[in-house]
């Protein structure tokens, strides 16, 4: 089972989003998905309520019982959404993981958050002898950069930061599915416009990590 982590001691990065794109899409294509919803929010658990999707829900995941529903799993693709904090759960967590995915939007806050998460696990990979592999992913972002935006991934590039090359656009097709219950691929008619190309997008996205995997 390939288990992803994604984190970001940021709260908003758009975590929960990224999780569910990429089950949707691993869903699609036969994987047999299953996604730990370590938020207390319970995002993931609200969505499950509304949808008829067959992808796989654990809910109230604790630091204490992580490791024990995490071995009992047998799916395909593991996605583990953590809280937007760093804490217990979340640093055990990425001890597991074959890839941990940071999502970000391109300000600087959201990026000191995440170079800090990367000093984690490059700190774990050393002392424990993990190898432990990263990659920040840009979320929320337009086509058109600001200079702001900008600036943010020259300092990922002269950092040497590991980033994936396929982003996640700002859509309605990447936000809606929490509202109507459903999968990038299979959205009420006439609710959601432009889910052609996102879901392009998104699976770009999905082949790009399966390739790191």
């Amino acid at each position: 089972m390939k288990k992803i982590v994604i984190a970001n001691p940021k709260g908003g990065t758009g975590k929960s989003t990224t999780t569910q794109i990429l089950a949707h899409v691993f869903n699609k294509h036969g994987g047999n998905v299953a996604i730990m919803d370590c938020d207390p929010n319970q995002p993931h658990a609200d969505w499950k309520l509304r949808t008829k999707s067959n992808i796989n829900v654990f809910s109230n995941i604790t630091d204490i019982n992580f490791t024990n529903q995490l071995n009992n799993l047998s799916n395909d693709i593991c996605l583990i959404d953590c809280e937007g904090t760093r804490n217990r759960l979340t640093t055990i967590a990425i001890t597991k993981a074959d890839l941990v995915l940071i999502p970000l939007k391109l300000r600087q806050l959201e990026l000191d958050h995440a170079v800090k998460l990367v000093s984690l696990i490059l700190e774990d990979n050393e002392n424990f002898n993990h190898n432990i592999k990263y990659r920040l992913l840009i979320t929320r972002c337009d086509v058109l950069m600001s200079n702001e935006e900008k600036f943010i991934e020259n300092e990922i590039l002269i950092n040497e930061l590991k980033i994936l090359k396929n982003r996640l656009l700002n859509r309605a097709c990447f936000s809606g599915f929490w509202q109507f219950g459903c999968t990038i691929y299979d959205y009420p008619s006439n609710k959601i416009t432009g889910c052609d190309k996102a879901i392009i997008e998104a699976e770009n996205l999905t082949n790009e990590i399966m390739e790191i995997l």
